[in-house]
């Protein structure tokens, strides 16, 4: 299928616009042989959680699959050179026994919804020490929604959502060392994480709220119907008009 859309020019000429979740999967999709010039960048988005409470917070997390791309053996490998520190780990998958078994984890097995949510909102920052390329990172903007910092790691999608020192930190990836000292630092800096919380508020309302991302889906279908032949724009609109109306 994908042989023959490509001899017949699909991809070049028969798609007017191409949504992407940031540049990272634009420059991925670029190599494959879509054209870059209709791309346009749309990242997901989440509900509010409400106006957050940056008092009283305890503690770190880690939420996601327990498997080796999520960079938990980093994490396990940080976490000796830190003791005393501890960070719950929520989730399942193959590397649930390293957790289980490793010094500072906590493993408390697998939850979703409203409970884990009111968890992230009352957590000092959120740990996303990804070896594997992450095409976006969705557990980044749910915390930013509650106002928690994310450390995360210095590649794919989670680079372009958070600036180091602004919103969180930035660790380099596989380096259990750096990721120690991240940790270490956030832990003996209440203050700058605080800062750092506000920060990940204010760039949630910026780019990731459901209202911001309407108007940008909104702009990209506006501009894809008028890159169109006149011809196939009106006879869109029509059979738009005639649904609306049905």
């Amino acid at each position: 299928m994908l042989s023959a859309h490509r001899l017949a020019g699909t991809w070049q000429h028969g798609v007017a616009r191409y949504l992407v979740l940031n540049q990272t999967c634009r420059e991925i999709f670029a190599e494959g042989g879509l054209p870059v010039e209709r791309m346009r960048i749309k990242p997901n988005f989440v509900d509010s959680r409400g106006t957050p409470d940056w008092d009283d917070r305890q503690g770190a997390l880690f939420i996601g699959r327990l498997s080796p791309e999520k960079g938990l053996e980093t994490l396990a490998r940080a976490m000796q050179r830190l003791p005393g520190v501890r960070i719950d780990v929520y989730g399942k998958g193959p590397l649930q026994t390293v957790v289980e078994q490793s010094d500072g984890l906590d493993y408390r097995g697998f939850e979703n919804g409203e409970s884990l949510q009111r968890r992230v909102a009352k957590a000092v920052f959120l740990v996303m020490p990804s070896t594997g390329i992450e095409s976006f990172g969705l557990a980044a903007i749910e915390a930013f929604a509650s106002g928690t910092p994310v450390i995360a790691s210095r590649q794919g999608g989670l680079r372009e959502i958070v600036e180091h020192r602004q919103n969180g930190l930035l660790v380099a990836p596989g380096d259990a060392e750096d990721l120690a000292w991240a940790i270490n630092y956030a832990v003996t800096h209440p203050d700058d994480m605080r800062r750092m919380g506000m920060n990940a508020y204010q760039s949630y309302l910026a780019h990731y709220t459901p209202e911001r991302n309407y108007a940008t889906l909104m702009r990209i279908y506006d501009e894809a119907l008028r890159s169109l032949p006149p011809s196939l724009s009106v006879d869109l609109i029509d059979a738009d008009t005639r649904a609306s109306r049905e």
